[in-house]
């Protein structure tokens, strides 16, 4: 009887669809090896910069290294395949049963083979890889899906020929099933193989391993899928909670309490202004660069204002800088804050700081409303109203793709800023700059210059709108009783492939001012400063009394030490005036200085490099303060261990 059972459980038919699920499996890994390979020809270029060390020598080892991931996250993904092939049922027996699982495996893979496809199309902008991310936009994706379709109709192409295929392989490498109702064995199968595969998953949500991204020399976003990156896809699991410092060490050693009033001089209350221009890296401005500028007003206001030369975003996406510059909490995590489980943590708001001073506020962005949560975060961060694409009501002057022509949503705001109530809080965030880069057809015979990247143009029209913009708000009486803060979200993520732009440092380069016109408030700074600088630097130079939560520091404050930090390909890093230090959470990755190394070709700790331990104790605290504040909701919340920073004395 047991040799029986044996004979029938290693019989041909018992293992017809274990040997149909792995068949499928290699068979979605294959195609994910393809893609692969056609992400490293298209952007074979990018990575012979000198930071990016790609080359026919490891070529095979990324390919090898990279389907480990694309084994586990093809198996997380096809769970309800792969239940549904090992599951002993008495639908087995019907024709229609191996055509229904055809259907379900093809189309589940269909959804991701589409993302892998975009994410090749996706890195020329964004020098990042995208894949599970996207989930966390869905309101931007299929708003920009079908002009992005016509726009790259060669990847749909693709997209297409690839599932035939498919479909056809699958067709053609399946057997003749006949009917199988040893329900016993296919039970055994069943609890043989589902432990391993889910143990197997379950490495989706690990963290992304030290010694791979160490190995990787600077590109792991090459090797992986990914969607292997712990909170990337379906990963609702709270930040790691860290405990290099007690809770309340970590506070102090980022002075996170702050308060910059000084009681001998009176508080002022100045109009607020913060313009936000998208996509405007350092290096399109004029000011900075030899020969020709794109930026000739934008040139004009660095001379009359303070100059900050040494400016960093803390993240690489829109929807990262809205939280670092409005609300001084910096983007240490995927997905960004606007889009995951804590975009309902409480926050301290620059509007809601200030309102509770007598300010009025307005956030003005040209977007169709809802794009990306932005009216629903801003709310949060304590602006009153919101003004997008459904206020200003004239589709007419809508570009199809993200919102409003820049001059003409600029002139919009201008009029809506004079009926506020003074004083004001208010910002305005700029679009056309941002692919597909359009502008209106009145401008095209003056923007257009042969040879240029499309960006360059939209970055003359948007200098030039903001031109109209100042020239119309110079006549209100307002104008003279206002600060102006106007920076990028982030550096330019299309055809940047510099060297220098191309290092995760100069990958965060934007501009940065303070404008206060009639006022002294001028000159150059070259101390580094970040995005979540920008809410304590208005609180000081305001000299309002109030204390509150922030992860920056003013940058009128004379503190000793000024770090900037992000989270970059799945890596943390530091920088300050001379070093720059990555670390994955467990192990040193690479430390290089900066200021003689700029293009990071001497990685230091080969050289066994002593580490700035003040660098590496911030970076520790920040990551420790960040996650905590989190996952337990406490960005306005004091441990009641330090007393709130004050504004340092100059010598």
């Amino acid at each position: 009887m047991v040799s029986s059972f044996i004979s029938t459980a290693l019989s041909s038919n018992e293992w017809y669809f274990v040997r149909q699920l792995f068949v499928r499996l290699f068979l979605i890994l294959f195609v994910y090896t393809i893609l692969r390979f056609v992400f490293l020809t298209v952007h074979w270029e990018a990575f012979q910069t000198v930071y990016f060390t790609v080359t026919t020598e490891n070529i095979f080892w990324i390919f090898f290294t990279g389907t480990n991931f694309d084994l586990i996250v093809i198996i997380f993904i096809n769970i309800p395949i792969i239940i549904t092939h090992l599951m002993p049922s008495p639908w087995r027996k019907y024709s229609a049963y191996p055509s229904v699982l055809r259907i379900a495996f093809i189309t589940i893979n269909a959804i991701f083979i589409f993302i892998g496809i975009a994410d090749i199309i996706y890195y020329q902008h964004a020098m990042e890889r995208a894949s599970g991310a996207i989930f966390g936009v869905l309101d931007g994706f299929w708003l920009l899906l079908y002009r992005y379709s016509m726009e790259y109709w060669y990847a749909l192409v693709f997209f297409t020929l690839i599932l035939i295929i498919l479909y056809w392989v699958d067709r053609k490498i399946e057997e003749d099933a006949k009917e199988n109702t040893t329900y016993s064995v296919q039970f055994l199968l069943l609890l043989l193989f589902v432990p391993i595969i889910f143990l197997v998953a379950s490495k989706i949500t690990d963290k992304f391993p030290a010694n791979t991204t160490a190995a990787a020399t600077n590109t792991p976003f090459i090797l992986i899928n990914d969607m292997f990156t712990s909170g990337s896809l379906l990963n609702d699991q709270n930040l790691t909670e860290h405990t290099f410092f007690k809770p309340d060490e970590a506070e102090d050693i980022l002075s996170i309490q702050k308060n910059y009033h000084r009681p001998e001089k009176s508080e002022n209350s100045f109009n607020v202004m913060i313009i936000v221009l998208e996509s405007f890296s350092k290096q399109y401005i004029g000011y900075f660069q030899e020969g020709k500028s794109h930026t000739p007003f934008i040139d004009s206001l660095y001379n009359k204002s303070l100059v900050f030369t040494n400016a960093f975003a803390n993240g690489n996406y829109s929807n990262e800088a809205i939280s670092s510059i409005y609300t001084s909490i910096p983007n240490l995590m995927r997905p960004p804050m606007i889009a995951s489980r804590y975009k309902y943590n409480d926050i301290n708001g620059i509007a809601s700081l200030l309102g509770g001073k007598g300010y009025n506020s307005a956030f003005f962005m040209g977007s169709p409303n809802g794009l990306f949560g932005y009216d629903f975060f801003t709310e949060r961060a304590g602006f009153e109203q919101y003004f997008g694409k459904s206020e200003y009501d004239n589709d007419t002057d809508y570009d199809g793709a993200w919102g409003i022509y820049d001059d003409r949503f600029f002139g919009f705001t201008a009029e809506r800023l004079d009926e506020m109530e003074q004083p004001f809080m208010a910002s305005l965030w700029s679009l056309s700059s941002h692919h597909p880069f359009l502008t209106p057809p009145d401008y095209q015979d003056t923007l257009e210059e042969a040879g240029d990247h499309p960006i360059l143009k939209t970055i003359r029209y948007t200098d030039h709108s903001l031109k109209l913009f100042f020239e119309e708000i110079q006549k209100m009486p307002w104008f003279n009783n206002t600060l102006f803060v106007i920076t990028a979200d982030h550096k330019s993520n299309t055809n940047n492939h510099t060297a220098y732009y191309s290092t995760p440092l100069g990958a965060h380069r934007i501009p940065l001012i303070f404008y206060k016109p009639g006022s002294d408030l001028t000159g150059v700074n070259h101390e580094p400063v970040q995005h979540i600088d920008i809410l304590p630097s208005v609180m000081d130079y305001l000299n309002q009394d109030v204390t509150f939560s922030s992860m920056g520091k003013s940058v009128f404050d004379p503190v000793d030490n000024r770090f900037v930090y992000q989270y970059y390909n799945r890596l943390f890093q530091i920088s300050d005036d001379t070093f720059f230090l990555q670390y994955d959470g467990e192990e040193l990755i690479s430390l290089y200085n900066h200021r003689k190394d700029s293009l990071m070709q001497n990685n230091l700790l080969f050289q066994q490099a002593e580490i700035p331990d003040k660098m590496l104790e911030t970076l520790k605290a920040t990551m420790q303060y960040y996650n905590r504040a989190m996952n337990e909701n406490e960005f306005i919340k004091s441990s009641g261990a330090s007393s709130p920073r004050t504004r340092a004395e100059k010598p």
